[in-house]
């Protein structure tokens, strides 16, 4: 039968590092003290759950190889070598923003629509704005695709976003909200003379 063990640390005793499991700041000292009597899953679940700031995360793992070195580091922050050399290299070379998290964006699409193209399409949009993007494909034999066409009016403005029905509703409502008492008054009428059925029963009533 396995048994749940939970470990409280004092605030007193835990150091800078990572969040302990009782709302102090436990650092790496706490997981070495915790590992030797958890599974080696639940000990590495136990230290990346505590790791909720990545940046900051970082920092004290630079910090603690700094001063034990890359073997002792890894093995406290429960990751692998070359990870520790990796952060540790590019804070020697960046400093504290060398850490940050770094865009994963391409630098270069080698498939993007040229300037010449997006100009073409940005004066038709101006010179027929009526016109939707597949039409306007259709009729000038453009190279984009309609979706392209529509991606390049979303980025230099040429779309206006379509509000929402509720969003209509409460300008309508906010209008309304301004008028004063029976200022605006609707009314319906029917004329019964079309239906013959009702015309001698009105000539009665009037």
């Amino acid at each position: 039968m396995e048994r749940l063990i939970v470990f409280v640390v004092h605030e007193s005793e835990a150091g800078e590092g990572v969040d302990g499991p009782a709302g102090g700041r436990a650092g790496p000292r706490w997981a070495d003290r915790i590992r030797p009597w958890l599974p080696p899953v639940i000990s590495t679940w136990y230290v990346r759950c505590a790791t909720r700031d990545a940046y900051n995360h970082r920092l004290r793992l630079v910090q603690y190889a700094r001063q034990h070195g890359i073997k002792p580091t890894a093995r406290a922050f429960a990751t692998t070598a070359p990870t520790v050399r990796k952060w540790l290299s590019r804070y020697k070379q960046h400093g504290p923003s060398g850490l940050r998290e770094l865009s994963r964006a391409q630098h270069h699409c080698p498939h993007k629509t040229s300037s010449a193209i997006e100009e073409q399409v940005l004066a038709l949009r101006k010179k027929l704005p009526t016109f939707g993007a597949a039409r306007l494909k259709r009729e000038f034999d453009l190279l984009p695709s309609h979706m392209a066409i529509h991606r390049i009016w979303r980025e230099h403005g040429l779309i206006r976003k379509r509000r929402k029905k509720y969003q209509r509703k409460q300008d309508l409502a906010a209008v309304k909200a301004t008028w004063r008492l029976f200022q605006q008054i609707s009314a319906d009428t029917k004329d019964l003379c079309d239906i013959p059925q009702f015309w001698p029963q009105a000539q009665q009533e009037c």
